[in-house]
């Protein structure tokens, strides 16, 4: 693979049963560069980037990826926030890191300044705003 792409999608096809939902998708993924998939709802936007996250199979085809980061290489965030409603923003932060066997109050602080909501780890779901909710998705994903 080139040394500019990072992931390459290679003739990705989907199918739920006898629901056809993507069919023959490839594309690269290049360093530097800011890729958009667009389409109607329904068209199967998510379920590729389930497949290129790693957490759905795919029918057909194959995901190549050059990345060399530490742990996991493709992070995921869903459309919805996901957040554990009787979890705190920090707490919801710190639960992403005990599934991976680790709890450090520290970490979760810096990811939440990160994404400027420091100053809420103490807030519930119920408590912040949409986009609020959204960043601390982004924070307990990255």
């Amino acid at each position: 693979m080139e040394n500019n792409i990072v992931v390459s999608v290679s003739h990705i096809s989907k199918n739920f049963d006898r629901l056809k939902v993507l069919e023959d998708i490839s594309f690269d993924l290049i360093c530097g560069k800011i890729t958009c998939i667009l389409g109607e709802s329904g068209c199967g936007k998510t379920t590729l980037l389930k497949i290129v996250a790693g957490l759905e199979k795919s029918s057909k085809g194959e995901i190549i990826t050059e990345l060399k980061l530490p742990g996991k290489a493709v992070g995921y965030m869903s459309q919805e926030d996901s957040l554990l409603p009787w979890k705190t923003a920090e707490q919801n932060v710190s639960f992403a890191m005990e599934l991976n066997g680790a709890k450090n109050h520290r970490q979760a602080m810096k990811m939440l300044k990160l994404v400027k909501l420091a100053r809420f780890f103490r807030f519930y779901p119920k408590e912040l705003s949409g986009g609020q909710r959204q960043r601390v998705s982004l924070a307990r994903m990255l």
